[in-house]
């Protein structure tokens, strides 16, 4: 269990994700790389790895929309709260 405490504290320890987690817990609903991208001043391709890793620290989740017209489905990007106590303390870095 301590694992996953380190690892949401060593996502959370970049400037980048750090931002980008604050950013999804203000807005608390799912948002676009392209959102993201224009509120965060930060190029798409910037922000994709940094969202794989806090999927994978369990802080971020993604949904797939599809849409009514022709084009690629949209992924949009929500916070997640940690399960149990971990991550609690992740203010404190």
């Amino acid at each position: 269990m301590a694992t996953k405490g380190l690892e949401i504290h060593k996502a959370l320890a970049d400037d980048t994700r750090f931002r980008l987690y604050r950013y999804l817990r203000l807005v608390d609903r799912p948002v676009s790389v392209r959102e993201m991208s224009r509120r965060l001043s930060l190029h798409p391709n910037t922000l994709r790895p940094h969202l794989r890793r806090l999927e994978e620290a369990g802080l971020v989740s993604h949904q797939v929309r599809k849409t009514a017209g022709v084009g690629r489905p949209q992924t949009q990007y929500r916070a997640v709260e940690p399960v149990g106590d971990e991550g609690r303390d992740f203010r404190l870095l």
